[in-house]
């Protein structure tokens, strides 16, 4: 699982995150799970970013198993 913080002393597992909300105020964005709702200091676009950006290295090690799979090693 990969945790993310939204906050300080506030993680998050990416994997339940079902939506994060621009704040009116530009500068903060609301995160929510099935359950709850959690105010985080990023703002949504920066978020949005490290939240893809987590879940990037998963793909490319899948990736890099299908390059392995597919070649003659002798």
């Amino acid at each position: 699982m990969n945790y993310i913080e939204i906050r300080e002393g506030t993680s998050l597992c990416i994997d339940e995150i079902e939506a994060v909300i621009s704040n009116p105020d530009g500068m903060t964005s609301t995160v929510r799970t099935a359950f709850n709702s959690y105010q985080s200091t990023f703002p949504y676009g920066v978020l949005v970013s490290l939240i893809n950006k987590k879940e990037e290295p998963k793909k490319n090690e899948e990736l890099n198993i299908l390059k392995t799979l597919g070649s003659f090693a002798g």
